[in-house]
């Protein structure tokens, strides 16, 4: 399960003289009418319950937390007797939590900051808690979009055969025949990389509701429960104009642009999974951007949601 531990344990040396060392600046109201306290347990509501949310802060100031957040149970709000700064204060949180859940995903937010869009926010603790349980790092996770794929040359199209390319070089950790770890490094080819995407998406759909832009998403997820697929195109000439509005690229350089990003995206998905991107079948919906301004778009995606019928809740 995901827990949430929130670092309050500022000594109001900052925002002076509002802030004080008896109303530090996570007690304070800045923006709106909530602390900046509770708009940091109001960002992990949504995916962490009371119970698992826990607050580290000073003794001195244990009271004031628990009058600001009164849903939190009273054991989970954690008075430090002296600050030791942040290491320590994570370390703590991970030694309560390991303590009646060992193999918990934790995450770690300053009480103290403000943080908008918080969908944005929410958006990223959900795709880093997959990535915790799936054990990738920032290391291993290479996001290979297909419109960077490029074909090697004629011969390997010809043949119809590439040998991987080589994508990057990422370190991990190893151990030696002493088990001792180490830092080793690897070359990963393209075919690592597409599994390493393939993994990732797999695993924040089973986390709950996302959304999935490209990567081969209609192939990965085609036959899972509670997915809905959506294709936005529009032709040729009102992409080439969109680009040239919106990333100031001159008519020539536009046209290249879309029709390269085209050919990457058809040529990946027809490789990696034996599927044109632009087959009908694939998709749920299929969009004329021309034809709707983005709003429009948007809501009717939203109306066609409601007839997909929802993936099977996994048990806890």
């Amino acid at each position: 399960m995901l827990h949430a531990v929130v670092m309050a344990g500022g000594g109001g040396t900052r925002f002076w003289p509002r802030s004080r060392q008896r109303r530090p600046k996570q007690f304070l109201t800045l923006t709106g009418e909530r602390s900046l306290l509770q708009m940091a347990l109001d960002r992990v509501e949504a995916q962490v319950p009371p119970e698992r949310r826990w607050v580290i802060t000073s003794a001195a100031h244990r009271d004031e937390v628990g009058r600001q957040l009164p849903g939190l149970p009273a054991d989970h709000v954690v008075g430090e007797p002296c600050g030791r700064d942040t290491a320590p204060c994570i370390a703590l949180g991970a030694a309560l939590i390991a303590r009646i859940e060992p193999d918990a995903v934790m995450m770690v937010t300053p009480a103290d900051h403000v943080i908008e869009p918080a969908q944005e926010f929410r958006r990223a603790v959900h795709v880093a808690e997959a990535m915790a349980r799936e054990g990738f790092t920032d290391e291993t996770i290479v996001d290979y979009r297909e419109d960077e794929y490029r074909l090697r040359g004629f011969v390997d199209r010809l043949l119809g055969y590439r040998r991987p390319q080589t994508i990057a070089d990422v370190g991990f950790w190893d151990k030696n025949p002493d088990a001792m770890k180490k830092t080793s490094s690897a070359v990963l080819d393209e075919h690592m990389a597409v599994w390493l995407v393939r993994a990732a998406i797999e695993a924040v759909y089973a986390q709950g509701n996302v959304v999935i832009v490209g990567r081969g998403g209609q192939a990965i997820l085609r036959d899972k429960p509670g997915v809905f697929h959506v294709r936005i195109e529009a032709p040729l000439e009102f992409r080439v104009k969109w680009v040239t509005e919106h990333q100031h690229l001159g008519l020539k350089e536009a046209q290249q642009y879309v029709t390269e990003r085209d050919k990457a995206s058809g040529e990946y998905l027809q490789r990696f999974y034996g599927m044109h991107w632009s087959d009908p079948a694939l998709y749920h919906v299929v969009i004329n951007a021309s034809k709707w301004n983005p709003e429009r778009a948007a809501q009717c995606i939203v109306n066609a949601l409601g007839c997909i019928e929802p993936a099977p809740s996994t048990p806890a």
